[in-house]
């Protein structure tokens, strides 16, 4: 799931975020019913240090969490898509070590942005809640993607010249 989120394959979810890059928006798309509970979409909102997350059926209706919270691993992988998107967002060095990583991968790459990722946080704690669909409105963001697909058409261009 993160990789097709990352790739932005638009099969699986995208990233947006805010205009003045403080808000980071994901939605993920789940074609198949998940599990039992049928949890068809889970959407995302990391503004400053808090982590708003909200899950949604095949109907598009909201799942309040205390019928059908995901589990502690899949609430902590969609908060790390969020924190690591902001990262690329607000790091213009991080975004180019990382976006590499994903254009070609390396065990050595990997390392390299695992660590600068780890190197300055932009907060040290984050809160992390359930919320209402009220709040997740797109309209204030621009699709995440688009940095994704311009890092890509350097890097092609890149290959070119060399």
């Amino acid at each position: 799931m993160l990789k097709d989120v990352v790739n932005m394959s638009n099969q699986q979810g995208d990233i947006y975020f805010s205009e003045n890059r403080k808000n980071v928006f994901l939605d993920i798309k789940i074609l198949v019913n998940w599990k039992e509970i049928k949890i068809n979409r889970i959407r995302g909102l990391l503004s400053n240090d808090r982590i708003h997350i909200s899950c949604h059926d095949h109907n598009n209706n909201h799942i309040i969490s205390n019928v059908s919270p995901l589990t502690d691993i899949e609430r902590l992988l969609t908060c790390f898509i969020l924190i690591f998107a902001e990262k690329i967002l607000s790091d213009e060095q991080y975004l180019y070590i990382a976006l590499d990583y994903f254009f070609s991968p390396s065990e050595d790459k990997f390392k390299k942005v695992y660590s600068v990722f780890l190197d300055r946080p932009k907060h040290l704690s984050y809160f992390i809640t359930y919320e209402d669909d009220e709040i997740f409105d797109l309209s204030n963001f621009t699709a995440f993607s688009s940095i994704y697909e311009i890092f890509k058409a350097n890097k092609i261009n890149e290959k070119r010249i060399l």
